[in-house]
């Protein structure tokens, strides 16, 4: 699908744009928001039909609707990008959702990951108790990471932009 929105000469050909963002997922909008921002003509070039990459709501199962990739579109909500490009004023909301997501085994069983580290645990050891004891060690190791990567999240955007 081709749709193109932008300057037009006064026979409607299209005016070549300052700069081209080759996808429409969250990164290239954000990219085309600033560079639009500092002045140049910038076109969004997507080839699926909608807008948004991973943050989109599709359609996966007839009636029923899927949030398909936007668990990883939450580490923005650690820089401000959303304050600074007024999303909220154009819709955007986060729900906290818990759990956040869930894993379907082949075998029925459910993993439901939880905000709280001891109820995921407790989700996890109702199908592998060993696998539990493992989660569990592993966020032990991993929070101050965490702690020190989201730390490094809130710059805001890129200089020079």
């Amino acid at each position: 699908m081709t749709r193109r929105a932008g300057p037009t000469t006064e026979k409607g050909s299209a005016v070549m744009p300052d700069v081209a963002v080759i996808g429409g997922g969250h990164n290239g909008l954000v990219a085309a928001c600033y560079l639009a921002r500092a002045g140049l003509d910038v076109v969004v070039l997507e080839q699926a039909g909608e807008l948004g990459g991973g943050t989109r709501t599709d359609e996966l199962v007839p009636g029923y609707r899927f949030d398909t990739h936007s668990v990883a579109h939450n580490l923005v909500q650690a820089t401000d990008l959303v304050q600074d490009l007024a999303l909220e004023e154009v819709g955007l909301r986060y729900l906290e959702m818990d759990p956040f997501s869930v894993a379907v085994r082949r075998d029925g069983g459910i993993v439901r990951f939880h905000r709280s580290v001891e109820r995921t645990v407790e989700s996890i050891a109702a199908v592998s108790p060993a696998d539990a004891d493992r989660y569990r060690a592993w966020m032990r190791d991993a929070m101050p990471l965490v702690r020190v990567f989201r730390a490094g999240l809130g710059g805001g955007r890129p200089r020079g932009v």
